[in-house]
């Protein structure tokens, strides 16, 4: 049976957790598959991955808080909570090949992923990396990224803008159908964000004349329309349910062309192919992957014990500059020798 997985991404704010919730109960439906030794529905399986979370609200089958303890992370490494979490993250990576063998052996129909509400920490690391790109690279399982939009706050233009940036960030740096979901959709005025997204300049008239980002916002949606016009948008609403039957019919839908296609499709229907950047390379090949965390596991952060190539590196160093310390105390004695020699011998010329 197929696995869809759903890796859920979102602005501190935005109502991720509570949109997962939701979401948990929407694919559950009314035929779930009740574990009798857990008490969860194995039709669904949660994982929640933000470590510094105090309460999940989705029912989880995984939940990284109990494997590591975010505070005794910081402690320990005395690290700041950002870098603990990175680290926390790092941690999972380096044993993803666990998780997906549970995943295997539970055989959900779909699989819910709940990130740290510190997006950056999934989007812009390495780990966010290769946990996409393993649990893609698993047979039977299609991954989807879920970006989850503040609807309240993106009514205004600067943050709209903003969130279709990261949305594009998103799409180009992991290589997924990307499903962008604009939360709070119920709320007054959220009809606006609607014309935006479809039209320049019903956007371009939102501007304030007299702002000092306004040419700037102008130019970046101009340039951007090309792409974010090409996602697809779900107006929904965790607290009411709105849009839920048209975003659970793309969930369920088996894309025919692979992300990657999807992406080169966009790049050639614009102006802007001359130069090749890091989102055009091809993806790392497993081998790679594999290397990655090899060395994730091995990291010095991640353990109490250094590795052999720090300590040799640290001892090289040690040795290199006890030998120019000594150096430059012998040149100083023998500048010192010549000075006593060069005294003397001018008071016995005297």
């Amino acid at each position: 049976m197929a696995n869809t997985v759903l890796i859920v991404l979102g602005m501190a704010g935005s109502g991720k957790s509570t949109f997962c919730h939701r979401l948990h109960s929407w694919l559950s439906g009314s035929n779930p598959k009740i574990n009798s030794k857990t008490g969860l529905n194995d039709k669904v399986c949660g994982i929640n991955l933000d470590p510094a979370v105090n309460e999940v609200k989705m029912p989880v089958h995984y939940d990284i808080r109990n494997t590591i303890d975010i505070d005794e992370l910081m402690q320990k490494k005395q690290l700041g909570p950002n870098g603990a979490i990175l680290t926390a993250l790092n941690l999972f990576a380096a044993h993803i090949d666990v998780l997906i063998s549970q995943i295997e052996e539970l055989q959900p129909e779909y699989t819910i992923i709940d990130t740290p509400g510190q997006i950056e920490m999934f989007t812009t690391s390495v780990s966010g990396q290769i946990i996409t790109q393993c649990l893609s690279g698993t047979k039977g399982v299609q991954v989807k990224m879920v970006y989850v939009v503040d609807g309240e706050k993106a009514q205004h233009p600067q943050c709209f803008i903003s969130n279709m940036l990261f949305a594009t960030s998103i799409h180009y740096r992991f290589k997924e159908q990307l499903l962008v979901a604009v939360n709070k959709s119920d709320i007054e005025g959220a009809e606006k964000i609607k014309k935006w997204a479809g039209d320049f300049e019903s956007f371009s008239e939102a501007l304030p004349e007299e702002g000092t980002n306004t040419p700037l916002t102008q130019s970046i949606a101009l340039w951007m329309e090309e792409f974010y016009s090409n996602f697809n948008l779900f107006y929904i609403s965790a607290a009411t349910g709105l849009g839920k039957t048209a975003f659970i019919a793309e969930v369920n839908r088996k894309e025919e062309e692979s992300a990657k296609e999807k992406t080169e499709e966009i790049i050639s229907s614009t102006e802007h192919t001359e130069s090749q950047d890091e989102s055009d390379l091809p993806e790392a090949p497993a081998s790679v992957i594999e290397s990655i965390i090899e060395t994730l596991k091995k990291t010095t952060i991640l353990c109490d014990k250094p590795s052999a190539d720090a300590s040799i590196s640290a001892d090289e160093e040690s040795i290199e500059s006890e030998k120019e310390e000594k150096s430059s105390e012998e040149k100083a004695d023998r500048e010192e020798e010549n000075h006593i020699n060069s005294t003397q011998n001018t008071q016995k010329i005297e």
